[in-house]
Order: C-alpha cells, then sequence, then structure tokens
C-alpha cells in the first residue's frame, strides 16, 4: 500500500462516516480539506471517525494532543501514518 492507496482508502470510510450520519459531504469535499471544516461534524464525530480509521486499518493513534493537532485533513492523516507506521501490502503495522 503506498500514501496514494492509504489517502483513497481513509477518505472513502470519511465519506462512507459522513453518509453513515446523514451530514451533507461539502462540494468541495477532499483529502486535502480540514475534516473540522465540515459543516455538522463535531468534535465527538472526529473522535468516532479516528476509531474507525484505527479499526480499519488495525492501528492505535496514540492519545497525544500535538499528534492530533498534526492530522487536520485526511492528505495529513495518511502522511501521519505513513511517517509513524509502517505500511506494507495492505497491512499498516507500528514501527
Amino acid at each position: 500500500m503506498n500514501l496514494n492507496e492509504l489517502e483513497n482508502i481513509l477518505f472513502k470510510k470519511f465519506q462512507e462516516f459522513l453518509t453513515d450520519r446523514a451530514i451533507e459531504m461539502p462540494d468541495d469535499l477532499s483529502i486535502q480539506k480540514r475534516i473540522l471544516d465540515v459543516e455538522d461534524l463535531d468534535s465527538l464525530d472526529v473522535t468516532e471517525l479516528f476509531i474507525n480509521f484505527e479499526e480499519e486499518l488495525g492501528i492505535e493513534f496514540p492519545d497525544k494532543f500535538q499528534d492530533f493537532e498534526a492530522m487536520k485533513s485526511i492528505s495529513s492523516i495518511a502522511k501521519y501514518i505513513e511517517a509513524n507506521y509502517q505500511i506494507g501490502g495492505n497491512r499498516v503495522e507500528t514501527l
């Protein structure tokens, strides 16, 4: 799995998350858009979204605030995962 594939997986999961919660998808939704800029998405939703990402990828994000500050968009989350986890084949493992 490369960075582009990881971004696509996370973006699809994000779209499913919004649909499941009946949150309207913005026309400008992209991997670069700040997650918290999506209207009607609150901090509890973002926490649930990160839990979904953890379950999808079989990883556990650390509970460090500064790490979450760096993860503002799907793209930045994918880059964070790439920098902090080993991505190989269809698996993501902790470094």
